[in-house]
This record gives structure tokens, sequence and C-alpha cells, in this order.
């Protein structure tokens, strides 16, 4: 199972489309669509190696969360893709940029900002070594909601 999803991850976070589809020309379109980029993890030595993350769990009660995170090894800071997946079987997929921030208890709070300039999802790390991170409403509540846990986490060569 955890290699089909993380198969499809790879590819969703590889596959540039371009264009809306509305248009011929993409300049043309008047539409507020959205029209889907990489997202680039930028090149830095001095931050070592690039580290890939895997989380998984339910989250409001029936729909599957996963999250799969690129950084490099001495970076708070990276690109995600989180997947939900309800149960109607409905898969709703966004991409963007996570960043590591300090809460008002010190906790270690990820912000990770879609893509679509609409969507920030919070996350609330474990203690330092846990394995876990919980579902939070916004950086201020750190409050755990859900909880998902690390399937895996590897260096990328």
């Amino acid at each position: 199972k955890v290699d089909v999803i993380f198969a499809s991850f790879y590819l969703d976070f590889n596959i540039v489309r371009t264009g809306c589809g509305h248009k011929e020309n993409e300049s043309e379109c008047q539409t507020d669509c959205d029209k889907e980029e990489i997202v680039r993890l930028e090149m830095q030595d001095d931050l070592g190696w690039p580290v890939m993350s895997f989380y998984e769990g339910m989250i409001a009660g029936d729909v599957n969360c996963s999250l799969l995170i690129y950084r490099y090894k001495s970076s708070g800071d990276g690109v995600f893709i989180v997947s939900m997946l309800d149960e109607e079987k409905e898969l709703s997929v966004y991409k963007g940029r996570r960043y590591t921030l300090r809460g008002s208890h010190d906790e270690v709070i990820w912000e990770c900002r879609a893509d679509d300039r609409k969507t920030t999802i919070y996350f609330l790390c474990g203690k330092e070594g846990s394995s876990r991170i919980y579902w939070i409403t916004d950086e201020k509540d750190t409050v755990p909601v859900y909880k998902l846990e690390r399937v895996f986490e590897r260096d990328v060569f």
C-alpha cells in the first residue's frame, strides 16, 4: 500500500500540467483557474542531503490523510504534498511550501501553504525524536486534533 501511495505521490510531484484547459491560448483565459506548476526544492549544498518523509493517519473521522515532505537534512523548510481521501472516495490533493514555525510555548509547528494561495494546513510536531505529528486548526491553537504517524524517512539520492 505504501509503495503504491508513494509512487502516485512521486508522479504527482514530478508532473507538470500546462494551461488550464479553458482556452487554447492560456493567456486568453479570463477565469480564476489554477495554473499548475512544479514546486521546486532549490539546491542548497550547506544544508545536507535532501530528505523525504511520509506520514499517514485519519483526520475528521473517516478521512485518510497522507503527507509527503521533501526538505534538506538541516533545514526546517521544504515542499509538501498532502492528500485527503474521504469516505466517498473523493480525493483532494494540495502541494506547496512547508515552513517551520515556533509556537507560543516553543512548540515546533509546520505551516504548509498550498499553491492555490487559499489553503494553509498546520501540523504540530511531536517531541524530539517522535514519529508523530498532529493536524491542528491554526498556528495559535496548538491542541492536537488528529494524529499522523511517520511511515518512513530517508535520504534522497
